[in-house]
This record gives structure tokens, C-alpha cells and sequence, in this order.
């Protein structure tokens, strides 16, 4: 896996944390802290963990680890990590509260 597809399916994670979170359709503002740890081996199967790790008005950051697992021994390894800042937008792509008060 090419480190722009795994950053994609990174991505892709947090955006439906956060989604799912506020409830309110967010758009990647920034992404921190990504560390490439370990190679996907070709026919390994991947897993993608996301957790909201801190709340603002209109931000959600979600760290986001990528698990890779060898389909043959089981074996899983960390492959990446990373910090991914979402942003709650409305319609006009405006920054909104992501959460209710």
C-alpha cells in the first residue's frame, strides 16, 4: 500500500468519526503527527481505529491508528498513526458548532 492510500483510508476514518460524533457533516482541516511505522505487506488485510480525542467549538480531532494483519500467521502490527483536525461546516461550507451546548 502506497503511503497516499493509507493516508486516504486515514482520512476517510476520521471524517466519519467526527461525523459520527457531531452529527454534522465535517471536512478536513489538517492532519498532524502522521508516522508510517511499518510496510503493508502485499495480501495483508488492514483495520482502521479512530477516536476523538479532543472537542472545540467547531473542531474534532481524531486520532486514527492503521492496523495491518498478515492473512496467513494472524500477526497484526501498527502500521501508521496519525492526528486529523475536522471541521463541522454547513451547507455554505461555513464552520459551524459541532456540538450542541
Amino acid at each position: 500500500m502506497f503511503g497516499g492510500d493509507a493516508l486516504a483510508q486515514m482520512t476517510k476514518a476520521a471524517f466519519v468519526a467526527a461525523t459520527r460524533a457531531s452529527r454534522k457533516t465535517t471536512v478536513l482541516a489538517s492532519c498532524q503527527h502522521i508516522d508510517f511505522k511499518h510496510r503493508i505487506t502485499v495480501g495483508s488485510i488492514i483495520e482502521l481505529v479512530a477516536r476523538i480525542v479532543r472537542t472545540g467549538r467547531s473542531s474534532t480531532t481524531v486520532e486514527v491508528e492503521l492496523w495491518s494483519e498478515d492473512l496467513m500467521d494472524g500477526r497484526q502490527t501498527l502500521t501508521a498513526r496519525g492526528a486529523f483536525i475536522m471541521v463541522a461546516v454547513d451547507r455554505d461550507n461555513r464552520p459551524v458548532p459541532a456540538f450542541a451546548a
